[in-house]
């Protein structure tokens, strides 16, 4: 694990598998595929990504277990972080080892309701939200006496020997305040974990098209979605769904996924609790028109939803850096006002949009 990260919206990360595939635009140019390329040639890491890329340091789809004790999310130092659970990999690509995604939200479980746990909060994010939302259509009563099974004989409780992490999750969850007038009171405690929150990466519009319906369909303490690399231009506020897919809208149209509205602003229930967006990073990086970004940014203010913008990545808007050198320039990407983009790095191209940043995240 990684106690502190680069990653603008978290404070650590940790990967209990690694390895993936592209299945997106968004994956041409993948920072974790040119990382786990180096970390296969390290001699420290080299048996933990050994086979997840090739020669010319491409994923190849293989998903190499890496759970451990430094791994485990409930074993994150510190209190009250935002841990990002599988930067390394997508914990719902098909070849990711089931055992070990049962192991990883049993962990999850064992940091909420455990006396000591740290209180932080686990943020997971796909790329495949249909795998997300079939695994968890298998409901509370089931995954959380799956998950509980699944922590047994590592997860610890007391001494180790009286109570198994499945007893323990099974009979010792509601708290003392909370009165027993429900069968369900146990689920109703702990279903969504309230300390998982669970996104989705698009690129474009037609990704969001795609994806989000699924995601809203999941349960999740927050549900968000992370548009980075941004490839064009999104409106959240108009996502088309098929019929059928969003509780509350019975035949297929828009829904603004801001507000958990359809176009007729019946309230659908689920919508987005949080926008991450960003621009591509490094080699052969693509520049993103700063019409986008300011489009998404005013939905998100208008819908009263928290706003994160990364960076501009590769390619800054307006060139401020101050070297002597020129940078490399190229035509603003359309749809969106003309002009220039200026190959800055992502150092120097900074994250401010018309001179603010903006780090907003849900509380």
């Amino acid at each position: 694990m990684a106690t502190t990260t680069r990653i603008e919206w978290a404070d650590a990360t940790t990967n209990t598998a690694v390895g993936c595939s592209h299945c997106s635009p968004g994956c041409d140019h993948c920072y974790a595929e040119k990382f786990a390329h180096r970390l296969s040639k390290h001699p420290i890491a080299a048996k933990v990504y050994a086979g997840v890329v090739d020669e010319r340091g491409k994923w190849t789809g293989k998903i190499n277990s890496n759970f451990s004790e430094k791994m485990y999310p409930h074993r994150v130092p510190g209190k009250g972080k935002r841990v990002f659970v599988g930067s390394m990999t997508d914990i719902f690509h098909p070849n990711y080892p089931a055992e070990n995604r049962d192991e990883l939200f049993a962990s999850i479980l064992a940091d909420y309701i455990f006396a000591n746990g740290h209180g932080h909060t686990f943020i997971i994010l796909t790329k495949r939200p249909q795998a997300m939302e079939e695994y968890f259509a298998a409901g509370p009563g089931t995954l959380l006496r799956r998950w509980g099974r699944a922590g047994n004989g590592w997860i610890i409780v007391g001494d180790g020997d009286s109570e198994t992490f499945e007893e323990y999750a099974d009979g010792q969850t509601i708290p003392q305040e909370m009165t027993s007038t429900r069968d369900n009171l146990r689920q109703d405690y702990l279903w969504p974990l309230p300390n998982l929150w669970l996104g989705v990466t698009v690129c474009n519009q037609a990704e969001a098209d795609a994806k989000i319906p699924a995601l809203l369909a999941t349960p999740a303490a927050k549900r968000f979605v992370s548009i980075e690399p941004m490839l064009g231009p999104v409106d959240l506020t108009s996502i088309d769904y098929p019929s059928g897919r969003i509780e509350g809208a019975e035949e297929s149209g828009m829904i603004d996924a801001l507000r958990g509205l359809t176009m007729d602003d019946a309230p659908t229930h689920p919508a987005l609790d949080w926008v991450i967006c960003g621009g591509e990073t490094g080699s052969g990086a693509r520049p993103m028109n700063p019409d986008w970004v300011r489009s998404l940014r005013d939905q998100c203010q208008e819908a009263t939803v928290p706003f994160f913008f990364k960076s501009w990545g590769e390619w800054a808007p307006d060139c401020l850096c101050g070297t002597k050198k020129p940078h490399p320039e190229t035509p603003r990407p359309t749809p969106g006002h003309m002009g220039c983009m200026f190959k800055c790095g992502k150092a120097n191209s900074g994250r401010s949009i018309d001179k603010r940043t903006w780090d907003e995240v849900p509380q």
